[in-house]
């Protein structure tokens, strides 16, 4: 994992009862299509697993970040509660 990813699961190391779920974008074909496919898989499947109401996204986007800035999207269509932390917040956890 790297980036975003790197850094939401570095948080979710640091945090009790909070499921960080992986889905590596290489699961999702080559770069940078599969960055698009695979957040809306992420948020397809959280709702499904679990339902919207016991879902809370937390984005981590970097500048411009349009993929993550995406994500954000796709949660507030879904109607899913969500935390947007900024870089400066955020470099805390972060691995590299």
């Amino acid at each position: 994992l790297g980036g975003a990813d790197a850094d939401a699961q570095a948080w979710g190391d640091t945090t009790q009862d909070v499921l960080v779920r992986p889905f590596p974008a290489s699961d999702y074909g080559p770069w940078p299509m599969c960055g698009p496919i695979r957040n809306e898989a992420m948020v397809k499947k959280a709702v499904d697993t679990y339902g919207r109401e016991n879902v809370h996204g937390l984005a981590f986007p970097r500048g411009v970040s349009e993929e993550t800035r995406g994500t954000i999207e796709l949660m507030e269509s879904f109607g899913i509660g969500h935390e947007v932390w900024e870089y400066e917040r955020a470099a805390q956890y972060s691995r590299y």
